[in-house]
């Protein structure tokens, strides 16, 4: 299989989480499964709204069917058509979704620059370029980076099924070494909010050192307002091996982001056997910080950081306490079960009976799932497709309610029935004109509305490749499959059971 990865290349250059999450992705796929990943990246200049509309629209123009799967992580990325799209959520564009600090009236319209970053102006046209892009005609499958950002609202369609998957650090071979020195890692702009560290720091009497390690906006304002005290070391970019060493020998990790999406900072300090110590308004760090358990959470204010880093300082018990307790919270965050989960729902694309029994292939396409088996219908039809598995390759692929997940299921050595959810714009088409005529219309709404889950009609193609006999249990997907079947090749044969 293979699988592209797509993210921006921010404009000037540099490098965050985003970033380290997508070469971890490629690097994890090509070590932990037997597929290929590509990580596409195009230049996006975020400074204006013309930049960044320019993104959105070389992200559309991006012919990627040679791909079998998509990944897409930010904006504009997602602006990808392509039948086999995962949304692997990091964040949308916060300065005009949660973040945003304008009106949204008539008057803020007409006295806005269009061209400004963060203005309504570009609040409208983002907002409406990302609901096109994101809508589940567009997207088969939706991850979160955290339940922070699957909680925030706007950031995904109504109704969408959205999974939480954890993605690990970058890093690894994280150890526990001493206890030399307080630590903080990140990017050094406004929202890590590095000068509360830094004043708190200034107030905190122990005689041991604290290093920064990043680089970024804040750099020059930061050294200033720490030249007063020289225990603050400004260490900048290190290699990787320095900053894993930084880590083994802190006393704890000082980690005090506004909102943040996520935070790598801390898997990589629980991950070294490191306290944590964080503020009430960090967002996803809240996810793995509990306040006395493996960290400390307080108030975002100076003297409630300071009193945090003395109490730490002075309690050598409560660091190895803490310290052990973070580690088993992030312990089975790894690479392997993310890529796993994360490529699960197109792991039908795998499917290697096909070519390893030298018997014909059958496609069977149904509107319902055999298992649970929980009505007669289910029942004949799995037991006649059981019989046929005796002297055919079966696969059986029915569609689920659009609030469950992908599943497939090994019934014989050769027969799998593969489920995939629908979108929730199908469901609702259908559940709106149930409301009206007051009976079940799923089935016979089912062929004019499986336009709307693309990823339906995608495995439905992909399996037709490689069929020889398709057979309709029902008749309801003869329109959608008649279109695509190569009749010189495949037969098609029709099961009726009643009218």
């Amino acid at each position: 299989m293979d699988v592209a990865i797509l993210i921006p290349s921010p404009v000037p250059y540099t490098i965050g989480g985003i970033e380290n999450l997508a070469e971890g992705l490629k690097r994890a796929i090509e070590k932990y499964t037997s597929h290929r990943a590509t990580l596409i990246n195009i230049p996006v200049d975020e400074r204006t709204l013309f930049g960044t509309l320019k993104g959105y629209n070389d992200f559309r123009r991006l012919n990627l069917s040679h791909f079998d799967v998509v990944i897409s992580l930010k904006y504009p990325a997602w602006n990808i058509k392509h039948k086999a799209h995962i949304v692997y959520m990091c964040h949308r564009l916060r300065g005009v979704y949660d973040t945003y600090q304008g009106g949204i009236d008539f008057l803020t319209y007409l006295n806005s620059r269009i061209n400004k970053p963060g203005s309504i102006w570009e609040r409208l046209i983002v907002h409406k370029l990302d609901n096109k892009a994101l809508s589940t005609n567009r997207v088969a499958y939706f991850f979160a980076i955290s339940k922070t950002v699957r909680n925030r609202l706007e950031y995904f369609p109504e109704g969408v099924n959205v999974r939480v998957l954890y993605p690990p650090p970058k890093l690894d071979s994280f150890y526990e070494g001493k206890r030399e020195h307080f630590l903080t890692v990140g990017r050094l702009d406004a929202p890590k909010r590095f000068d509360l560290i830094i004043e708190a720091y200034k107030r905190f009497q122990g005689e041991v050192p604290l290093y920064i390690v990043g680089e970024g906006a804040q750099y020059d304002y930061l050294k200033t307002l720490a030249l007063s005290d020289e225990r603050i070391k400004f260490l900048g970019n290190v290699k990787d091996d320095i900053l894993i060493e930084l880590y083994a020998n802190a006393i704890a990790v000082l980690y005090t982001p506004y909102l943040e999406d996520y935070g790598y900072v801390t898997i990589e300090a629980f991950k070294s056997k490191k306290p944590v110590i964080t503020c009430w308004d960090s967002g996803g760090v809240l996810e793995f910080v509990e306040n006395n358990i493996n960290g400390f959470v307080v108030k975002p204010e100076v003297s409630e950081l300071s009193n945090a880093i003395s109490k730490m300082f002075n309690n050598p018990g409560l660091i190895n306490l803490f310290g052990e307790r973070g580690f088993e919270k992030v312990k089975d965050i790894n690479w392997e079960f993310t890529i796993k989960e994360l490529l699960k729902p197109f792991e039908w694309l795998e499917i290697d009976f096909w070519s390893k029994h030298k018997r014909k292939n059958v496609l069977v396409l149904g509107t319902f799932p055999l298992n649970p088996c929980i009505s007669g219908g289910r029942y004949r039809v799995l037991k006649l497709l059981k019989g046929l598995s005796s002297f055919y390759n079966i696969i059986y692929l029915s569609p689920l309610p659009y609030n469950q997940w992908y599943n497939s299921i090994k019934i014989e050595d050769n027969f799998i029935e593969i489920q995939i959810p629908q979108s929730f714009n199908q469901s609702k088409l259908i559940w709106d004109i149930e409301q009206k005529v007051k009976i079940a219309v799923n089935d016979i709404m089912f062929p004019g509305t499986i336009k709307y889950s693309p990823n339906l009609i995608y495995c439905m193609e992909k399996l037709l490749e490689n069929a020889d006999i398709v057979i309709l249990s029902h008749p309801y997907w003869s329109p959608i499959v008649t279109k695509k079947l190569n009749k010189n090749k495949t037969k098609l044969i029709y099961l009726s059971a009643d009218v």
